[in-house]
């Protein structure tokens, strides 16, 4: 290829390259002369917005780091482990006539997953010591049964659970019919209502429980 023609290419290549950044980026720069370029005004926005997310990063790490110092995030991960071994180990109800057992209780043990997740939500000291009590119960059941951890990560019942939960419809006599109608059977309602409730209280006293500073 000419060499003229090949720098030609090249000068135009260029010239995209800065057309497309210029118009990705309207106001983080403007061109003042043939050379120079200056930051535009607005661009202090981008900075203040750095300088926020900044602000709360560090005042979230402190947060953290206080909880790690009173010893409850310690305390939460023990309790999220005592939490999943105890949802592992729970005898379910048996499931309506007909209805094949293994699948029924990986459904049930869903609901009552959901049910131990809300609990840490709403009964947890803050924030900080939920998330840190529910990393330890998701890591433990993994490690205890990975077949059911896969579940609740596919399971479009827990989604649709949490869904519930998030709008006004956060009852248990929802979370049971919609229990119910995951499993496809109608007579799974009060099944559902019970498991759900059980769990729920169980988990509501296992937090009550532990000593949190």
């Amino acid at each position: 290829m000419p060499m003229l023609l090949l720098a030609a290419l090249w000068t135009l290549l260029l010239l995209r390259l800065f057309l497309d950044t210029r118009a990705a980026f309207p106001l983080a720069f403007e061109m003042v002369g043939d050379q120079d370029m200056k930051i535009a005004p607005g661009s202090g926005a981008v900075s203040d917005r750095k300088s926020r997310r900044a602000e709360s990063e560090e005042a979230a790490t402190e947060a953290y780091l206080h909880q790690r110092k009173l010893g409850n995030t310690q305390r939460a991960a023990k309790l999220g482990t005592r939490m999943a071994e105890t949802l592992i180990a729970t005898t379910l109800p048996a499931p309506p006539p007909g209805v094949a057992a293994a699948e029924y209780h990986t459904q049930l043990r869903v609901l009552c997953a959901f049910a131990v997740n809300r609990a840490l939500e709403e009964r947890a000291p803050g924030s900080i010591v939920a998330q840190s009590a529910l990393a330890a119960f998701y890591d433990t059941l993994q490690d205890l049964d990975p077949d059911f951890y896969e579940a609740i990560s596919e399971s479009g019942a827990f989604s649709l659970y949490m869904y519930l939960y998030r709008s006004e419809a956060a009852e248990p006599m929802a979370f049971a019919t919609a229990f119910a109608e995951v499993c496809g059977h109608p007579g799974s309602y009060d099944i559902g209502l019970y498991a759900y409730r059980q769990a729920y209280a169980r988990a509501l006293g296992m937090i009550d429980a532990v000593d949190f500073q």
